[in-house]
């Protein structure tokens, strides 16, 4: 069977200073990993020379395109376009913060001979109290406004069936888009599996989580609920090691 192919989306907003190494080193390990790959890097209004960044890049590294959105629209939203522009068959998204192991994709990628799609969870999380605070929250709204059953919503790592994703017209402009991406998977019976994947905290810049996100996340799930529905019970996917 031939290798998976995959398109790896990099949202950027003011992100000049990071963007640079997060390209190059997910570049590479695609392609210790794939034939087939590339990184779509998703700039949306940046004030900082991100977008001249994206560009160059693009221009200087193969398999790199950049594409812009005149003003920032959140997260959800480049992704969306993201997707809606890749040309594999698979899909995976990347913060500039590359929060896992970039040689996940080697060993995730050949799990698609036997799944529609791979999660993540994370087997070690070094954050501070806060942000693991505020990632529980958000999991436990997940799980009980839309019945989300993996372990870790949002968890970074995922890979994608592209035209699964883009037959669902996702709407969610912010974070709850992996949310809201769980509950079709899970209506539809998409067979994935979840692998454990250690959370790298970011080194450069600093989170912008605040506790008005919950509030922001509340209402869009809320949405989701009302536009998508919830998952069914029992819904779970299988488990594996990481080989």
């Amino acid at each position: 069977m031939s290798p998976a192919s995959v398109s790896v989306i990099v949202p950027a907003y003011n992100e000049a200073q990071a963007l640079e190494a997060a390209v190059r080193g997910l570049a590479r390990a695609l392609a210790a990993a794939t034939p087939r790959w590339e990184v779509l890097v998703v700039e949306s209004g940046s004030t900082d020379g991100t977008r001249e960044a994206a560009d160059r890049l693009a221009a200087l590294v193969p398999g790199v395109r950049a594409v812009h959105q005149a003003h920032r629209e959140g997260y959800g939203s480049a992704v969306r376009l993201g997707v809606g522009l890749a040309r594999m068959d698979h899909v995976s998204v990347c913060p500039v913060d590359v929060c896992f192991p970039l040689e996940t994709y080697a060993w995730a990628l050949p799990l698609l001979d036997r799944y529609e799609a791979v999660l993540s969870y994370r087997s070690q999380d070094p954050r501070g109290w806060w942000r693991r605070f505020m990632s529980g929250v958000f999991n436990v709204l997940a799980r009980s406004l839309l019945g989300v059953g993996v372990r870790h919503v949002n968890s970074a790592f995922k890979l994608l069936p592209r035209g699964r994703v883009l037959a669902w017209d996702l709407a969610t402009s912010g974070w709850c888009i992996d949310a809201e991406v769980l509950v079709h998977m899970a209506r539809e019976g998409v067979r994935h599996v979840e692998v454990p994947v250690p959370l790298v905290d970011r080194v450069q810049g600093r989170s912008t989580v605040t506790a008005g996100g919950v509030l922001s996340a509340l209402v869009e799930m809320l949405r989701i609920r009302r536009a998508v529905g919830r998952c069914p019970r029992g819904a779970r996917p299988e488990v594996a090691g990481a080989s």
